[in-house]
């Protein structure tokens, strides 16, 4: 089981990548041309885990990092935004709590 979810990691991590996915799509039907990437890192890697989450590691990938970050800067300049999807009941890790101080 996830900690303190109460699902088990398969299925909250596929409620998680099913709600980026709209959010993705919401995005590019919204607006257009907006710059944006989505984060992979929070997939459920199943009996991969070992080999893939290393790989991600080596590729740049960090603890904590939102699911989807829109680099578009607002009408009046502010910086982009960074989203943190959660399935109901889903909590936020210490990585992503420290990682999204480090972004305000």
């Amino acid at each position: 089981m996830g900690a303190a979810q109460g699902k088990p990691e398969p299925q909250r991590k596929a409620a998680e990548a099913q709600m980026q996915r709209e959010v993705i799509r919401l995005l590019v039907r919204a607006f257009p041309g907006i710059e944006f990437q989505g984060s992979v890192a929070g997939v459920y890697l199943g009996r991969n885990r070992k080999v893939l989450g290393r790989l991600y590691k080596l590729m740049g990938n960090k603890p904590g990092f939102p699911d989807v970050i829109v680099l578009e800067r607002g009408s009046a300049g502010e910086p982009g935004l960074a989203l943190e999807l959660k399935a109901p009941r889903g909590r936020l890790s210490d990585a992503q709590r420290a990682r999204h101080e480090k972004l305000q």
